[in-house]
């Protein structure tokens, strides 16, 4: 199986969920005999995740997802940061804006922010990052309030 450090941010006043985070160490040298997956994220959330190690010519058949209508309440944006290179340090916060930790995140490190703040700042040139974020996002006036 992948091996994996993971790492959770619950707010210290109500215990829930905040962050998460996905550091694999991934030996790229040996083969993979099976399809190897680990759904990381609650299926409750919003922003769903899964680490998938893929053996050599493994298919995975044609799909596509069907949409239906689903009713939310509260819905916020959750957001996720894949370091593809470089080194970024991840500021978090909880829910009412106080800082709790600080972490740094190298290439293949994954971070999700499901609920609570965060703050990101690269460490060297060159930093590439992919984030996703759950939609629609209607922009900074809506969906966002600044911490500093």
């Amino acid at each position: 199986m992948t091996r994996f450090q993971y790492q959770q941010i619950h707010d210290p006043d109500t215990g829930d969920l905040l962050h998460e985070l996905f550091r694999p160490n991934l030996d790229h040298t040996s083969e993979t005999h099976g399809l190897e997956r680990i759904d990381f994220s609650d299926p409750g959330e919003f922003l769903q995740g899964a680490m998938i190690q893929i053996p050599s010519n493994h298919k995975f058949r044609p799909h596509k997802h069907l949409e239906r209508e689903r009713s939310f309440l509260n819905l916020r944006a959750q957001e996720s940061w894949v370091v593809v290179s470089g080194e970024v340090k991840v500021d978090y916060f909880s829910e009412a804006g106080v800082f709790l930790q600080t972490e740094s995140l190298g290439a293949g490190d994954l971070s999700i922010t499901y609920r609570g703040g965060h703050g990101y700042r690269t460490l060297n040139k060159g930093a590439f990052v992919y984030e996703f974020k759950s939609g629609p996002y209607e922009g900074q006036e809506i969906d966002k309030t600044f911490l500093d």
